[in-house]
């Protein structure tokens, strides 16, 4: 009787055994690399986020800049206006130095395409740099890069 209790339990107890350590092995990795995805994929959302705040941002502050500075040309600017100036150019600034990490990381985070996007645009933005009101590019400029560079990026999003 004992003997036919071990002959048929003790092949399904080994099984269980090796199955149960197979499992408490796999299922950790798999869940690990599931979590590291994931994550890596949350990143990258949240940068083409920023992007996109952070490029809307600096264009908006640049143009709002433009704006006063014609105004300046034309009329003596108010205490307000002075200090609304201000405003605009802290704001772009603030904009810029944010766009530019995010464009970095994007180069990172997407690859050589996206980065080689963000090359070209910054290569065009030393062009501009030290343009003033009355040479700088227009805003359509500045929101064709802005469409070209987030399509790019998108491509890299999209599950395929």
């Amino acid at each position: 009787m004992k003997k036919a209790i071990l002959e048929d339990w003790i092949p399904a107890l080994i099984t269980a055994l090796i199955g149960g350590l197979m499992v408490a092995i796999i299922t950790p990795s798999i869940q690990s690399n599931f979590a590291s995805k994931t994550a890596l994929a949350d990143r990258k959302v949240k940068l083409f986020e920023s992007f996109n705040l952070n490029m809307t941002c600096f264009i908006s502050s640049y143009y709002q800049l433009v704006g006063i500075a014609q105004e300046e040309k034309k009329n003596r600017l108010s205490p307000q206006e002075i200090l609304r100036k201000e405003s605009y150019r802290q704001k772009r600034d603030d904009c810029g130095y944010q766009l530019k990490s995010d464009l970095i990381l994007s180069g990172f985070y997407f690859g050589d395409d996206v980065g080689n996007v963000v090359a070209e645009y910054n290569k065009w933005m030393g062009k501009i740099e030290n343009a003033t009101i009355y040479t700088m590019p227009p805003r359509s400029d500045f929101e064709s890069w802005h469409k070209k560079i987030s399509n790019e990026i998108l491509k890299k999003l999209v599950v395929k």
